[in-house]
């Protein structure tokens, strides 16, 4: 690994530069709370990376806590070690001013698949590695509210790179910075939307799928949740929209699936399980409530397992009417329609 990339994972891990210090570099260790920069970086002739923390950390300390092994500081002539890859996804306000960016790179920290950090630019110009004091907003927030202007359908997905993808396919789509942080100013920008949920597959994505609807329902003009036939329930990592689309289904499915709403209940009930916090007895009876539906306060003991057949696309309406009412429909496509009452 070369010096540079090292010193731009130390820089992400602690969330700050490391500076010229003679021939080398002086950083605050990733490997111990370091208030005062106390690890020592230089190079070799060799090219190997030279480092020493002066409060005690071992070298294999140093290296586990960013996730990388000794023979990692040596230089390879033929090196199969995946390198450091760096996305920047620019947060915006409604005038295209920069407020703050996220980084994903790949790999992560400490062994991960992937990692995040945010920073912004301060007044003076300066790289800070926080969002303190920073304005939060949605993604893409200038063409959201295009979009919304113009009547278009917004897609609320889970990350940046789902967003990047739909958008690419032709369709619009957001995200919040934060997969479980949900602030009243991203559900007062979506006031006169048409939303459509889409989630993760997983244990987060349920839990983020319940949050955003207790947020949205009754307070977005239109929310739709759409649950997508053919992805994977895990506990961790979910298969999710991009990875419907890379499967070979396209935007038109997507669109089919956001169509036709009917109800197909499910004889099995699962208290333990609600339909994403807008069905069921626990559902507050508050502005634009639902109709009660006691088949769907549970969708089945084999939810998760559904999950995964390409007949179980299921659809979740939410319409807010003047009546303060709201009609919870879901759609499969290969069984007989039944209509709710």
């Amino acid at each position: 690994m070369e010096l540079n990339v090292f010193l731009e994972k130390i820089e992400q891990k602690t969330g700050k530069a490391p500076v010229k210090s003679g021939s080398g570099y002086l950083s605050c260790c990733p490997s111990h709370d370091d208030g005062n920069p106390s690890l020592s970086l230089s190079e070799g002739l060799d090219g190997k990376i030279l480092l020493h923390c002066f409060s005690g950390c071992t070298v294999d300390n140093v290296c586990a806590s960013l996730g990388l092994k000794i023979s990692d500081l040596f230089v390879h002539a033929n090196s199969d070690l995946k390198q450091l890859r760096k996305i920047v996804y620019s947060y915006q306000d409604e005038h295209c001013k920069e407020l703050f960016r996220k980084i994903r790179i790949e790999p992560g920290f400490e062994g991960k698949a992937k990692s995040f950090y945010s920073e912004h630019t301060d007044k003076n110009g300066m790289v800070v590695k926080n969002l303190k004091d920073c304005r939060k907003v949605l993604y893409r927030l200038p063409d959201i509210m295009k979009a919304i202007a113009s009547g278009t359908q917004i897609f609320l997905v889970e990350g940046e790179k789902d967003a990047d993808k739909l958008i690419s396919s032709g369709l619009m789509a957001t995200c919040a910075p934060e997969t479980m942080l949900w602030l009243d100013d991203f559900t007062a920008t979506l006031k006169e939307a048409n939303v459509v949920l889409l989630y993760d597959n997983d244990e987060t994505g349920i839990k983020r799928k319940k949050l955003l609807c207790e947020k949205l329902h009754g307070n977005v003009k239109r929310l739709r949740v759409v649950d997508l036939p053919g992805i994977e329930y895990r506990e961790s990592h979910g298969q999710d929209i991009s990875d419907w689309l890379t499967l070979g289904h396209t935007t038109k499915e997507l669109r089919n699936c956001c169509e036709n709403p009917f109800l197909h209940p499910s004889k099995k009930q699962n208290p333990s399980h609600k339909s994403g916090g807008i069905s069921g007895s626990n559902t507050p009876r508050a502005r634009n409530a639902l109709i009660p539906l006691p088949s769907l306060s549970g969708i089945s003991d084999d939810l998760r397992e559904k999950r995964s057949r390409k007949d179980s696309c299921r659809t979740w309406y939410c319409i807010c009417c003047s009546s303060r009412r709201m009609f919870l429909e879901m759609e499969s496509s290969k069984s007989a329609q039944s209509p709710i009452y």
